[in-house]
């Protein structure tokens, strides 16, 4: 772990008036925060979470926190140890090429399993990811900037993805991938800004037009090159 990507790391806000949530929301609240520090590397891997420190975070029982947990450990996210506690998992290309290898396959089926009308609204929200991402200078590492502005990007392409069950794998395999990518990008960081520019520019492009198969085969392209570089 480069110690930029440290210098860069910000705890998300943390959850409040949880008491005005249901159990259920509660619960999804907590366990969705944690996923995404996780994702974002905040959580660091091999790192452990105590139930009574987060618990005491987010202001509630450890009922919830426990809950949360338990979602994570299903997602391959974290793994409990009796005597040590909750434990995030390893983040290495070895362990996940499996992982890796499917994402391809189901962003190529974004197309056939995608909304028939892409939102016009997702062209804005993908030229205001492009504006944060010009931002970016090829050189000064700011990984976890660059990291935020991919994090958005799934997110709107989840949105595109019409078949439920596609759109569970497609989130799910994410957050168990990307943050091996994420330790490996300041070793590749000035084509990496180029790149998410450039991918950026062909999604507007491809939702201005319409075009949900060109949309998923962009994002398939995108992982597939991420693959080689973690392989070299």
């Amino acid at each position: 772990m480069s110690s930029s990507w440290k210098q860069q790391i910000r705890y998300l806000p943390m959850i409040s008036l949880l008491d005005n949530l249901t159990a259920r929301e509660r619960i999804d609240s907590i366990h969705h925060l944690m996923r995404e520090r996780i994702c974002l590397l905040e959580y660091l891997p091999l790192s452990v979470l105590r139930e009574s420190q987060l618990a005491q975070e987010f202001g509630c029982s450890r009922t919830p926190v426990r809950e949360a947990i338990k979602r994570l450990e299903f997602e391959g996210l974290v793994t409990s140890k009796n005597g040590v506690g909750t434990i995030v998992t390893e983040a290495n290309f070895e362990l996940l090429e499996d992982v890796y290898e499917m994402r391809l396959k189901i962003a190529e089926l974004i197309g056939s399993m995608g909304v028939r009308v892409l939102p016009m609204a997702l062209v804005d929200d993908l030229q205001a990811l492009l504006v944060q991402a010009k931002c970016l200078s090829p050189d000064a590492i700011e990984v976890l900037a660059l990291a935020r502005i991919n994090h958005q990007l799934h997110g709107l392409v989840c949105q595109v993805i019409g078949n439920s069950a596609l759109r569970q794998l497609y989130d799910l395999y994410y957050y168990q991938t990307s943050r091996v990518w994420y330790q490996k990008m300041p070793q590749f960081w000035a084509s990496e800004v180029v790149a998410l520019v450039d991918e950026l520019k062909d999604l507007i492009d491809t939702a201005q037009r319409q075009d949900v198969v060109a949309l998923g085969y962009i994002k398939r392209n995108y992982i597939a090159r991420i693959i080689d570089l973690l392989k070299h």
